[in-house]
């Protein structure tokens, strides 16, 4: 499985992601070939004030990407886009789920694994309104990083989808489940 985020990420030199080579996140996302060699990324002058996009590797088989903020169907063609040429280059069919924050990222992986009519990617809804709708059929506990403990903390405080956690006051979290519990309502 692949996760990619549609998020400028921290400054960090770029990575090496699955025969890609030193391709930055912003020259895969705009050049016609992502195979483009080193010598056609822009110079470190060039670079926008705040760094440039890099590939965090998760595991063996998960990474997250920072791609700038794009159209939602620019964002679901990208992700298509970059899921055949996996294919193709390995047989190995991933999955991408594109949003700004990991934990939303991770959840719209899991959603296109899911859903056969997604193809095997899936873009979490930039429109505020059509995100909530979406977060309110997801239980808080099919969310990453909050494990049964948390889980249950949040349901025995009325948060019981994941939508009830994004819509809920970061002090509020705070109040009983510390600032990480903050940090996952944030990026709910």
């Amino acid at each position: 499985k692949t996760l990619f985020r549609r998020s400028t990420a921290e400054d960090g030199p770029d990575a090496r992601l699955g025969g890609y080579g030193w391709v930055s996140p912003t020259e895969l996302a705009y050049t016609a070939d992502p195979r483009a060699p080193a010598s056609a990324q822009p110079e470190e002058e060039e670079e926008s004030e705040g760094g440039h996009e890099r590939v965090e590797v998760y595991s063996v088989d998960e990474a997250f990407m920072g791609f700038p903020a794009m159209p939602d169907a620019a964002a679901l063609a990208l992700g298509r886009r970059i899921r055949e040429d996996v294919r193709a280059r390995t047989g190995i069919a991933v999955s991408i789920g594109m949003a700004p924050p990991q934990l939303l990222c991770k959840l719209a992986n899991e959603l296109a694994k899911g859903d056969r009519g997604a193809g095997g990617v899936r873009v979490m809804p930039s429109d505020p309104a059509a995100r909530l709708s979406l977060l309110r059929a997801v239980p808080v506990g099919d969310l990453w990083g909050g494990g049964p403990g948390m889980g249950a903390r949040l349901r025995a405080h009325g948060i019981v989808t994941a939508a009830d956690l994004a819509e809920a006051e970061p002090g509020r979290l705070r109040s009983f489940l510390g600032v990480v519990g903050a940090r996952l309502g944030l990026e709910a």
